[in-house]
């Protein structure tokens, strides 16, 4: 009897040309229920249905857990050299608690059992920048079977680069197989220390045998009306259907986690054949990715990968007062020189050539620049920098509807002017109008730096033009609807109405083939 659904599917879903087996005591109706999406279901609906069980915590058990304190379940067992009574605060989630080890300098390790079955991915230990001489300068990481039988498989040594981001990685690349023991062996500290102080641990992985039942990976009792009443696409269907077809995407998700590898080709940075291989590859599995326990190791690797070395931090300088007056009234001076967005352009040009000020280091920093006000006298510890980048959003995509628009990037969509519109109701576009790329590239970089930062630069824009931006198809129904509803409901009805019924509506107005040029011209 096969228990395991993912043996099932290998054994009925090979790769080899074999004949392929029959599976015994099958539940035919169990089978059709999973085989078939509900009448009427479609991609959309699968996209939705994704995001819903990510955000209503359904979870395979396959993945991995990342974080201070979060990483009981893959451990047995910890013991350490000395400290014992402190060992729990390895797995604390408090930050201000920490091991801290006891002895001769170069004796301390700590020994990590792994629960069977688990396969490493990442492993990390957590430390804090400010504990000076308790850092980790050089390790050695050891694994095997028992603590009799462990070899060396890495040794590394940190710098001031580790430490800055607060996790130091114990494996070069990912484990293939399961390792019982692994133990960290600190040969020396930072600048000569004796002892060593770890505040955590960080740890991603996956499991030799998953085998999952639905209990496991999407629970029943989340799909109640409150809940699926916020999902549009989702609506009108019963909760057995959206459980089954929930548990469809999980196991996909999972398999898609196993072969991620395989499906993304290799590619080069910056060759725009590879890169348009691996869209679509993505864009082809789109609806998965919320589910996907690999997706954010796969773009910290694509992060890892474009980062460039960081410069100094510079000192801006910004005038926020005159900001603020040429925010009242645009029209003195219509380039938006004064502005937060632009003294802020100007500022970090006088620091750095431009080429090296492209912020794909600024996930190593808390804050990319040092801010000072003028006529504030503010010292700026984060909030400053933080401040700044509040101010940019608020130029580029004013928050209130009566506001007027600071600067000349970016205009209210045609939604933002219309009355009878309900949705898509802040966004801005791009201004046709304006050709300033210099700073629309400024505004780009700012917008990438928060994949690698925890930052945030808050800009309504439509769904159509972030589909754009990431090289995802758009339809003009679905997504040139977040820019202009009523274009889109008038066409749509243009394009089906009868001549007699167009000729009662709008003789002597319009005509028929002007109409037709106009959506030509559209699409």
């Amino acid at each position: 009897m096969i228990y395991n659904w993912l043996r099932a599917v290998e054994l009925m879903c090979p790769l080899q040309i074999v004949s392929v087996p029959s599976l015994k005591n099958q539940d035919e109706d169990a089978m059709a229920t999973l085989q078939t999406p509900p009448p009427g279901w479609n991609m959309e609906a699968d996209e939705e249905l994704a995001q819903f069980l990510v955000t209503n915590g359904a979870e395979s058990r396959s993945g991995g857990v990342s974080g201070r304190g979060k990483g009981r379940e893959h451990f047995v067992d910890i013991t350490v050299s000395s400290e014992e009574s402190e060992v729990d605060n390895i797995l604390d989630p408090d930050p201000e608690v920490y091991w801290e080890s006891d002895g001769s300098a170069g004796q301390h390790w700590v020994r990590f059992t792994l629960v069977p079955g688990t396969i490493i991915e990442r492993f990390a230990l957590i430390v804090d920048s400010e504990d000076g001489s308790y850092l980790p300068r050089r390790v050695v990481v050891k694994a095997g079977s028992s603590p009799s039988t462990v070899t060396m498989i890495h040794a590394h040594s940190f710098g001031l680069s580790d430490y800055e981001k607060k996790e130091l990685q114990l494996f070069p690349v990912p484990l293939q197989e399961f390792k019982e023991v692994v133990e960290v062996h600190f040969k020396s500290c930072y600048q000569g220390g004796i002892d060593v102080r770890i505040r955590g641990v960080s740890l991603t992985s996956k499991t030799a045998e998953s085998i999952f039942l639905p209990s496991e990976t999407v629970p029943r009792d989340i799909f109640t009306e409150d809940r699926v009443s916020r999902c549009p696409k989702l609506q009108g269907f019963e909760a057995g259907q959206l459980f089954h077809r929930g548990l469809v995407l999980s196991r996909l998700a999972y398999i898609l986690d196993q072969d991620l590898t395989y499906l993304l080709p290799s590619w080069e940075v910056g060759l725009e054949g590879a890169k348009s291989e691996v869209t679509e590859a993505v864009s082809a599995i789109r609806q998965l990715w919320p589910m996907s326990r690999r997706r954010n190791a796969l773009i910290s690797d694509m992060l890892s990968a474009t980062a460039t070395s960081a410069p100094s931090r510079p000192t801006v300088y910004i005038d926020r007062m005159s900001a603020k007056r040429h925010q009242e009234n645009p029209s003195e001076d219509k380039e938006g020189k004064r502005t937060v967005f632009i003294q802020l352009q100007r500022e970090l040009k006088k620091h750095t050539k431009e080429s090296n000020y492209n912020f794909r280091w600024a996930g190593q920093w808390s804050q990319w620049w040092e801010s000072k006000f003028a006529q504030e006298g503010m010292i700026d510890q984060g909030g400053g920098f933080r401040d700044v980048l509040s101010d940019v959003a608020e130029e580029l995509c004013p928050s209130s509807p009566d506001a007027p628009v600071p600067l000349p990037l970016f205009i209210r969509s045609p939604n933002q002017n219309q009355d009878s519109s309900n949705a898509y109701r802040d966004n801005y576009i791009p201004n046709p109008k304006c050709d300033d790329f210099s700073r629309y590239v400024f505004a780009g970089q700012l917008m990438g730096a928060m994949l690698r930062s925890q930052e945030h630069l808050v800009l309504s824009l439509p769904q159509f033009l972030w589909k754009e931006l990431v090289g995802e198809p758009v339809t003009w129904s679905r997504d040139f609807v977040s820019v202009d509803s009523a274009e889109v409901r008038f066409i749509e009805s243009v394009e089906t109405i009868s001549r007699e019924r167009f000729d009662d509506a709008f003789a002597g107005a319009l005509s028929l083939l002007g109409v037709q040029n106009r959506i030509l011209r559209i699409y």
